[in-house]
């Protein structure tokens, strides 16, 4: 559905591409036309951006700790599941609304 706001866009692709994107449309539970197939697409890969980050910041505190024997067995993978589950919340929660309130310029 197109709201009052929403800019068309266009792009030029290859066969190839198409015939990837039309692939992983019809993995999905309710095919998705293409232009919603591609907003899901880069949902999913900023959410992957704020996983990685998330992660990354973590290990950044907990790596000396790690390394120097600080945590037995048990507790890095009692950590390990902690930053997955609160990686996944972070993912859940983040808030792709933003870029039509911060639009950047279009190239």
């Amino acid at each position: 559905m197109a709201l009052q706001n929403d800019k068309q866009f266009q792009m030029r692709v290859s066969e190839e591409f198409l015939r990837t994107l039309d692939d992983w449309r019809r993995t999905q539970p309710e095919l998705p036309s293409r232009a919603e197939a591609i907003r899901q697409l880069i949902q999913r890969g900023l959410s992957l951006e704020v996983y990685v980050e998330s992660i990354n910041e973590i290990l950044d505190v907990l790596m000396p700790a790690i390394a120097s024997g600080g945590f037995s067995q048990e507790q890095v993978d009692r950590l390990a599941i902690a930053i997955n589950n609160q990686s996944i919340q972070r993912m859940r929660t983040v808030d792709f609304e933003r870029c039509k309130e911060n639009p950047s310029e279009e190239g």
